[in-house]
């Protein structure tokens, strides 16, 4: 999977997310938060199980999924309730999975970029499930774009995800504009 939202990805060469395929992502978590009725910082578990969804955890996926919403057995991919997470990922890795996922049904998958679009642009749609824009820019203003205390603020986001989204919304982290 490509994206910032688990440790090991938005590594060089991985794809760059075209500003349109962005803005869908970003509408997108915006109007699921919208319709579930439930505020910034909500964890990606409760919108899931608000929209109905089944979280099952299984020792292992396809390829180097960490992640995947899909009928029956690991590996069937038709889309259905449940949301399959690998065991033993920290709790902040579930929840941007989650969130992922929740973009490859919600809307994230709505433009013609192709699987590489669709994956950046469903770690764009759960960073901004997880951390939406403007609650997201108010709080890093608030704490002068601190990783650290925002990481306390939106606690189910990995350190990553809150790095990559301060890149995104075109903030700085403090210590990036201390060495400057």
């Amino acid at each position: 999977m490509v994206g910032a939202l688990r440790k090991h990805n938005r590594r060089p060469g991985a794809v760059e997310l075209r500003s349109d395929v962005a803005g869908v992502a970003e509408v997108a978590a915006g109007a699921l938060l919208e319709r579930c009725k439930l505020p910034a910082g909500t964890s990606a578990t409760a919108i899931a199980h608000h929209l109905g969804f089944r979280l099952e955890h299984t020792q292992k996926l396809p390829g180097s999924a960490r992640a995947s919403c899909i009928k029956g057995e690991p590996g069937t991919f038709e889309l259905c309730g449940i949301i399959w997470l690998v065991a033993g990922q920290d709790r902040r890795d579930d929840e941007a999975s989650i969130a992922h996922e929740l973009g490859h049904t919600y809307g994230a998958e709505d433009h013609d970029g192709g699987w590489p679009q669709i994956e950046a642009a469903c770690e764009r749609f759960a960073e901004a499930l997880l951390m939406p824009r403007a609650e997201f820019i108010a709080s890093a203003e608030s704490c002068r774009w601190s990783v650290d205390a925002l990481s306390r603020k939106w606690r189910h986001a990995p350190r990553a995800a809150i790095e990559q989204r301060i890149r995104d919304v075109g903030g700085r982290a403090a210590h990036e504009s201390e060495a400057a």
